[in-house]
Order: C-alpha cells, then structure tokens, then sequence
C-alpha cells in the first residue's frame, strides 16, 4: 500500500538554496546533501544481510547488489498517483522499477538501499544547532543509518529489526496536505557525522503485510545550519504630532529563527516581540527612547537608539488644492469624483464624513452639485457627486467645520476654493511597483499560520514555495486574463493560500497618494501592506479572517482597487495576500496582482477656477462697514451677492456696484461675489 506522504516537502528542500527571486529574511543557510540525481545501490534478494551492510567500509558492489540508480525506486499499481502536479516541481515517475513484491515466492518483506555524501566543513558552534531534514516517498515503513548508527525510524515498530519484520499498518493511500510530512532530525543526536569526508546513508524499507502490491522508495537529505543575527535595518527616530498616526518602528534582520524584545528607555515592553512596534501618537512625550534586542541560538544584537517625540499641533488644517477624480464606477466618459488635498492628516471623526460639511456649486450661480458619497484618509479627501461634472465649467467647493488631528477647525472656516474641469489634460502617471508575473513566496500547506506571515520580517519556513503569478488550479485548464499569462501551479485542496512578496518604494515619491491594486481572483482575499491590513475583497467585513475562513467564489475575475496612503514606507516594503477558496477542493483557485503608485488622482486633471477677486472692507463710523472690491477681473464682471446664512442657496443679487455700504441694524448677513453681476 502507498504511503507518500513528504513528497511536497522533499522536493522543496531540493531547491531551497536557489530560491531568488525573494528576500527571505532569516533563512537559514541549506546545504543539500542528498537529492533526486544522487545515485544508490540497492539490493532486492529478500535475503536478511545482519548488521555489516550498515556500516561505511561494507562492499556494494558484491553480488545481489544492483545499480547505481536514481529514485524513484518501487512498483506501484497506480504509477498515475504520483503526477499530481505540485508547483513548481513537477510530477515525478519511477526512474527504477521494481517488480511486484506479490509476483515473488517468497514475498519481498524488505529491500535494502545505500548511498554517500559529504558534508561542508561546518564550524562546530553553528553545526551544534543545526538540524538534518529528511523527506520521502515511503511505503511502508523504513530505518535510517547514518555511518552504521541507526538515527531514525518511520512507521515501524520498536525493537530489533531483520528481513522477516513487518511495518505497522500503511496510512491512507494518496497525498494529504494536512499530515505530519517532514521529519526533522537534530545533528546534536549525530555524533558520528563526519565533517568534510565521506558519509554513508543506509535505508531498509520494509512492507506492512505480504498482501502489499507496491513498494516505494525516495528521499532527500538537507543540512540546516542557522545563521547569526544581523540587523540590516535600523529602527528609525520620528517626531508626530499629538492625534497623528501611530509610529511603527521597523528593524530589518538577517539570521535564523530571530526572537524580538523591545525596550523603552532601557525598561522591557512587555508583549512586544515582533520586529515591529508600534507607538501611540495619543499623548505628548518629551522623547522617548526605543530599541530592540535579537537573538537567535548563535548570539544577539542590540539596534541603535530611536527616539519617537509626540508634540502638540496648534495650527489650523487648511485646504491646499482641489482635483477631479475619475468616474465611479470606471469606465464612465466624464468626472464625478473630486480629490481634495490638506497640508496636514485629516482627523478620523464623524465631521469628515458629514455630507453637510461640503458644498460644491457651479460659480457664479445658485445651482449646487449633489454629494453622494464621502472617503478619507491621510491628507486627501474622496467626494463622490450624483452627476458628473462637465468640461470648461467652473465650479466652487466649501467645506466647513473640519478639523485637523489637533481637533482645531479648518481655517478660514468655511474655506472656498474653485475648481475648472479641462478637457485635454493628461492622466496621471503611475509607478508600477509590482507586475501581475512578480515572484512571490507562497504557503499551501494546509493549515492556520496564524498572522505573523504577514509581518516584513517573517521567517518563511520550508512549507513555503517560490513562484511567478499568475499562480493557478483549475480542472479545465487556464482562463485567459486581464494581463499575464499562467505562472506557478496551485496545488488544489487548500482552503486558503498564503503569498508574499516585496517591493521598493522608489525614492524621490511624495510618500502620500494613491495605491492601485489590479487583482486577477478566482476566490476572496486580503491585502496586507507591512503587515497591516490595507482592504480586503469577497471577503466577510469587520472580522478576523481564519484558514477555514470561505469566500463567495466568483469566475476569474480582474478588478482595480483604489488605496489612499497617507505614508508609504521608504525603501523595502512587504505585501501579503491570502487567498481564501469556497472550501475544501474548489476546483479552480487564481492569484495574480499589478501594483501601481500616483500621487493623486487626476484621472480628469483640473486648474484652479478665476475665483472672485479680493475684497476689502472699511470700518464706516459710527457703524457700518463699506465693501469694495474690483468690479471686472479676468474680463468678467462681478456684483455682490447678499444671504442670511452661509449655505449653497438663497444668495440675493445686490443692485449697488462697488463700493457696498452696509449699514448697522440690519440683521446678520453674508456677502459673495457673483460672476456676471
């Protein structure tokens, strides 16, 4: 009966070393001892050979000895059960056949594999922590020997072991991503591995009954030497203000299997033993100063000091610009969004998004556009109309009430500024910072990992693969894209699929604007930019996501998404997606992503209207004021609007030109300027 489990596992070990399309930080160093081209000798005589053919000095080349050969070795009576793909490595055939152990009288009980290698001159305090990892194909059970000393045994029972012995019961036929599939030996229990020379790997495989009609052997041998820690990023000091974001302190490190500890002016953090930490921009502080410890089993490492100062904001926010946006939902021929620009972040309160709080009107009349839909983060501003805005017409928007991060209103408050739709300015520029055949790490495993994958310094494990999107499964073959082609092969069964990926943010970039994610899915997933959730699709809102967690599951689809980032991190910055399926053994799964950067949003660029011209007023004694102003300005001319409140209607024309006396005991009253007037 077949029991292959590891297959997935062995052949990732065999390219562990030549992964390259990512930095994976905190890999340790992997030193391939045994692969699928090292050759074996192997003797199938059914004869009990003692202990002698254990040993290094033992002659495999006498008679009944066969080879040398390359796995896989065995029969099996469903050789089909070994090309399910499992990308990237390709389905595997039987280089050395076997006959069937039922066609010989007497029944093959056991077989008898043996092979050499040499391990690097490793130093011995480095050599000390590391562990052999083995993976297989096995049926059913087998015995390891390293040197003559048996140092593993798998699926077989205890005690004295010869030819007549028995494995214990084979498992489930077939492959299961879910069970135990690697076997990690460590090299402290291998005393007698010799450094820079010869070794010797003796295997018995042996069958769980004499009814068994198959029989199978290969294997793989990987040396795992940790590395020492380095830090390759120091955290870096910052000054915010009081209400602003909170600030993540970063390391970057390099070395196996780190372990993190924050300090705060020399006094332990407790719980903050991730290589982020992030500090609350809550309350002032005089400075306070941060670093971290890292340590693995080789040593640790201290980063330099980063000293984070909260201060207080006493300055009004105020509005900077105002951009036509493109249309909602795309594809639509005119504008009917607007981008608004602050010289400060916006605060995260109710007034932001209180349609009350804006207005925009055609300039020069009492017509007003509908706003339908608000969106805010960082410094800018989303403001979705009912109507599209029309080239060559100026309008004015108001905004009123708001306030900064230091809770102190707009000045001045309301604040005006116009806006001037042109036809024929161009689109905005994007910098693509990812392409839909980006080389990812991905994580197919079959189980919970939890959330720290999705942090910048994750150590991503042996369970993690190397690939290009667009990453796929599908029963009925490929289904073209939105842009790119196929790329690495999905294992189906999974419920959900774990990638990650890095980018850098190119220098010289306003660190805030707009991020464009173009997403090829079969299935629902969340984005996570360094480790924080940036937006998720298809996915149930406002809960935490879980391996077991399903999505809706849709055709392959491609769909752009629109971020606003407040700040992108300078230099490396790390993506994480999980790809969640409709549940166990969806028949098709996709990923693919093109990432784009645009530091605003002008799909419909727009000028700065001929907003009316100053005004000024004099103080009339003993009360009153006189309002001049210029009467034409850029070839128009302008008269004085009066209203009882400041809102988008009900603003009467006043006959008298420039200069307007107002005189006092008139109840309170508001005074524009009209275009035309």
């Amino acid at each position: 009966m077949r029991q292959n489990n590891f297959v997935r596992h062995m052949l990732l070990a065999l390219i562990a070393v030549s992964l390259g399309g990512i930095p994976h930080s905190g890999r340790a160093q992997i030193y391939q001892l045994i692969t699928a081209n090292t050759t074996w000798r192997y003797n199938q005589q059914n004869l009990e050979l003692g202990a002698a053919w254990r040993e290094p000095a033992y002659d495999d080349t006498a008679a009944g000895w066969e080879g040398p050969s390359n796995i896989l070795f065995g029969f099996e009576t469903l050789p089909a059960s070994y090309s399910f793909p499992l990308a990237p490595i390709p389905p595997q055939s039987f280089k050395t056949m076997f006959v069937s152990p039922v066609t010989v009288n007497p029944y093959v009980t056991n077989n008898y594999f043996r092979t050499h290698f040499t391990v690097p001159d490793i130093p011995t305090n480095f050599l000390s922590h590391a562990s052999l990892l083995t993976t297989n194909y096995i049926d059913d059970g087998c015995v390891y020997y390293l040197n003559g000393v048996e140092i593993l045994r798998y699926n077989m029972p205890t005690g004295m072991v010869n030819a007549a012995t028995w494995s214990l019961p084979s498992l489930a036929e077939g492959y299961s991503p879910t069970a135990n599939e690697t076997i990690f030996i460590r090299t402290n229990d291998l005393t007698n591995l010799i450094m820079d020379g010869d070794n010797v790997l003796a295997v018995e495989l042996h069958n769980a009954t004499n009814t068994s009609s198959d029989v199978v052997f290969g294997m793989t041998l990987a040396l795992v030497v940790p590395e020492p820690i380095a830090i390759t990023s120091q955290p870096m000091s910052r000054t915010n203000i009081i209400g602003s974001p909170d600030i993540m302190l970063l390391v970057g490190v390099a070395g196996s299997n780190p372990f993190y500890q924050w300090y705060a002016d020399g006094v332990k953090i407790a719980g903050a033993t991730l290589p982020s930490y992030t500090v609350s921009a809550g309350r002032t502080n005089g400075g306070v100063n941060y670093y971290v410890v890292v340590t693995n089993v080789l040593g640790s490492v201290t980063s330099t000091l980063a000293r984070v100062s909260i201060t207080t904001d006493k300055v009004p926010i105020q509005l900077l610009q105002a951009f036509a946006g493109p249309p909602s939902p795309p594809g639509g021929r005119f504008p009917n969004q607007v981008i608004l620009n602050f010289d400060k972040l916006v605060a995260r309160s109710a007034l932001w998004s209180n349609l009350a709080n804006y207005a925009i009107s055609i300039f020069g009349t009492t017509n007003s556009v509908v706003i339908t839909n608000i969106a805010f983060g960082g410094s800018q501003v989303r403001l979705e109309a009912s109507t599209d805005f029309i080239y060559g017409t100026n309008y004015v928007l108001t905004v009123y009430n708001l306030t900064g991060t230091n809770m102190i209103p707009i000045q001045p408050n309301p604040s005006q500024i116009g806006i001037t739709m042109i036809r024929n300015n161009p689109p905005p520029t994007y910098t693509n910072l990812i392409q839909m055949n980006q080389a990812w790490g991905w994580n197919e495993n079959g189980t919970d990992i939890g959330t720290n994958w999705a942090l910048p310094d994750y150590v991503e494990d042996l369970n993690w693969g190397s690939g290009n999107g667009i990453f796929y499964f599908d029963t009925t073959g490929f289904k073209p894209a939105c842009s790119g082609g196929p790329g690495a092969t999905l294992s189906t069964g999974p419920v959900t699929y774990y990638f990650r990926t890095q980018f850098v943010f190119p220098p010289g970039l306003p660190s805030s604007g707009f991020l464009r994610f173009r997403h090829y899915l079969d299935g629902g997933a969340a984005f996570y930019l360094n480790g924080s959730e940036v937006f998720r699709f298809d996915l149930p809102p406002g809960q935490p996501l879980h391996y077991d967690t399903t999505a809706q599951g849709i055709t392959p689809h491609c769909v752009t998404n629109l971020i606003l980032m407040n700040s992108m991190f300078p230099g490396t910055n790390t993506l994480a997606v999980e790809l969640h399926e409709t549940g166990p053994n969806d028949p098709d799964a996709y990923f693919g992503l093109e990432l784009d950067y645009s530091t605003n949003l002008t799909a419909f660029s727009t000028n700065t209207s001929p907003l009316p011209p100053n005004v000024t007023i004099a103080p009339l004694p003993p009360s009153g004021e006189v309002i001049s102003w210029s009467s034409e300005t850029g070839g128009v001319k302008w008269g004085l609007e009066v209203n009882t409140d400041l809102v988008p209607t009900g603003w009467t024309a006043l006959p008298d030109a420039s200069p307007y006396t107002n005189r006092s005991g008139i109840p309170r009253r508001f005074f524009r300027l009209r275009a035309g007037g």
